[in-house]
């Protein structure tokens, strides 16, 4: 009787959270708008070249931002029993995605080297939008929990037709006994890493 409660409490949170989720989502709608005709606004006025490449840069990551909300809402609305739904396709897009992730982490950390590689000289069939959030995350914490100063080396490639991402930074690497929970949503642990000494080396291979 106790597992069935536990079952029956766990999927009224699951529903509880999909609907927050799809809420959000919705909810954000307006303030990306808002930020994408304010950068349109400042691109009408006479500017000079270096901020025209920052609003460039600024509407770039507005429009992956609105890209991450309807893909939130395409998540909400699919999602029947957990797990993340995928829609590969054949895309030349990959490419500039991930090179404007790491030009959004260049310009808020400026001095963290960030060298990317990206040798896709043909269409990757994969979801653009998902890559993307998980190179994002992917970065984002090299930066977050690496030795700061030291280089980050990112990498895209396609090999013998699989598509090959790496993210690798310097510092020492991530406790054996936090590996098991370390990927869990929202899991706390004992130990916060320091941006002075954690690494993390990310090697995913994802099918052409």
């Amino acid at each position: 009787m106790a597992s069935k409660d536990a079952s029956s409490h766990e999927r009224g949170l699951a529903h509880v959270q999909e609907q927050f989720i799809a809420i959000l989502a919705h909810d954000l709608r307006n303030p990306i708008n808002a930020l994408s005709s304010g950068c349109r606004l400042i691109e009408r006025r006479n500017i000079d070249a270096e901020t025209v490449e920052l609003v460039g840069l600024m509407r770039a990551s507005v429009n992956r931002m609105g890209l991450l909300v309807e893909n939130l809402l395409d998540q909400a609305r699919k999602r029947s029993g957990g797990g993340i739904v995928i829609e590969r396709h054949l895309s030349e897009d990959l490419g500039p995605a991930l090179h404007q992730i790491c030009a959004e982490l260049r310009t808020v950390t400026p001095d963290q080297p960030i060298e990317m590689t990206v040798e896709l000289p043909y269409p990757v069939s994969c979801d653009v939008a998902c890559m993307s959030q998980l190179f994002s995350n992917l970065l984002g914490n090299a930066v977050t929990h690496g030795t700061s100063g030291k280089p980050i080396k990112a990498a895209a490639r396609l090999v013998d037709n699989d598509f090959i991402l790496t993210v690798a930074n310097s510092g020492d690497r991530i406790p054996e006994e936090l590996l098991p929970t370390i990927f869990m949503p929202f899991e706390r642990t004992r130990n916060r890493f320091s941006r002075e000494g954690t690494r993390r080396d990310a090697n995913s291979n994802f099918g052409r």
